[in-house]
């Protein structure tokens, strides 16, 4: 058991895969919409969408009556696949399936978009047990998983760290103009942000990330803007820089030698 099922739940989700077609015109076509403001209506509109800490997004929808363009289903428990029966998505015809009572599909983008699977899973699971399902994070301990992150992120984070240390926590500065009626009546007003980072040094490592809600992650790097890992913590008491290095199986000291 991975503590995500609960009684006689199954412990496990059902991970879709569908047509090109069907992945196009309806999976992905529904982020791209969500990422302009669009407001979705119809069959692509979803039953509930929420962002985690690190920016996953998990879009949730329940098609009635029936789910099209499936090409297989398969049962999936902490990233491997298992031979259970699947629960939850039973199929009724040729690419055409339909969901069971307490269930819901879940699409799954990365922080940067990316698709990265739909889910067949209970109503009740948390966004926490479908990336663990799905093996896009690993657990790590009764409130910490880790996760690495995908290339592009990676290069994305290895240009922003720099701006991040000099900056003292915060990222790239930004203009956002004002509305058009406040400018009016104040003349040529911008406002000038940065996305703020939690920053810590600790030894040879470099934490940097966000805590929002009840959640914490944090990208892990050397001190030289090698990356590492990424951690995320669901709820308090968070682990602080040594401790969460020392889960993580990293030494929070600097060696005799690099001091």
């Amino acid at each position: 058991m991975t503590a995500c099922g609960g009684g006689e739940e199954w412990d496990g989700v059902a991970v879709v895969t569908y047509t090109e077609r069907a992945l196009g015109q309806h999976v992905k076509r529904r982020i791209r919409l969500l990422s302009t403001g669009v407001e979705l209506r119809g069959d692509l509109a979803p039953d509930t969408a929420w962002t985690d800490a690190l920016g996953y997004t998990f879009i949730g929808r329940r098609p009635e009556p029936y789910e099209t363009g499936v090409r297989g289903v398969r049962a999936m428990r902490v990233g491997v696949r298992v031979r259970d029966r699947v629960r939850g998505f039973s199929r009724t015809g040729p690419a055409v399936y339909r969901l069971g009572d307490g269930y819901r599909l879940v699409d799954v983008f990365d922080p940067t978009d990316r698709y990265v699977a739909t889910a067949a899973a209970r109503q009740s699971m948390s966004g926490r047990c479908i990336l663990l399902h799905l093996g896009a994070t690993r657990r790590q301990g009764e409130r910490c998983d880790r996760l690495f992150l995908t290339p592009e992120h990676v290069r994305y984070w290895r240009d922003l760290l720099p701006v991040v240390l000099r900056n003292r926590g915060y990222g790239y500065l930004y203009q956002r103009l004002g509305r058009r009626r406040d400018r009016q009546a104040a003349g040529d007003s911008t406002e000038i942000l940065a996305e703020r980072f939690d920053l810590e040094e600790v030894g040879e490592h470099i934490l940097v990330g966000k805590t929002r809600r009840d959640q914490r992650y944090r990208h892990v790097f050397t001190d030289g803007g090698e990356y590492l890992v990424t951690a995320i913590q669901h709820g308090d008491p968070y682990l602080e820089g040594p401790e969460l290095l020392a889960l993580l199986g990293l030494s929070a000291t600097r060696s005799a030698a690099g001091e």
